[in-house]
């Protein structure tokens, strides 16, 4: 049987998965935080001290697996909770001085994979692939949103 182009590109999606997996577990700098780890410190380091809610809104997964995740980042150290200076009874999770060192030092670490990888590629073409990245990030956003939105209605 012939793969067509979506074979090809879900193949080819999933060995990029493991690749980097692999190239993640093998790096004892990119090892210190798996994905989920990098993400939420990501988005605290980028838009500052949030609750649960909205970053499992931001994240589109339910608030139960991110209190796990948010769990696991405080118990290390890289996180804290605060009091949400609007609403006392709601605590906020920002960044630990020791998890900004770690998420800046995992960040280069990754950095340096990437143009590793990619050293070989013109610039253009690594620019070509940074904007079908974004395309492709945003049509799964775009599209996970219409699915949860069509669950809701069915409700």
């Amino acid at each position: 049987m012939e793969k067509d182009t979506f074979d090809n590109i879900q193949s080819a999606i999933s060995e990029l998965v493991l690749h980097i997996e692999f190239a993640r577990r093998k790096d004892e700098k990119i090892g210190q935080l798996d994905r989920s780890a990098f993400r939420l410190l990501t988005e605290l380091e980028e838009s500052g001290p949030m609750g649960i809610n909205d970053l499992a809104d931001k994240f589109q997964l339910d608030n139960s697996t991110v209190s796990r995740q948010a769990a696991a980042l405080v118990s290390k150290g890289y996180i804290r909770r605060i009091p949400d200076p609007k609403d006392g009874r709601i605590s906020l999770l920002e960044v630990t001085p020791i998890g900004h060192e770690i998420f800046h030092e995992v960040r280069i670490a990754r950095k340096e994979l990437y143009r590793d990888l990619l050293a070989n590629w013109p610039e253009n073409d690594c620019k070509q692939f940074e904007e079908y990245l974004i395309r492709l990030n945003k049509s799964i956003t775009d599209l996970v949103q219409q699915r949860v939105a069509n669950e809701k209605d069915k409700h």
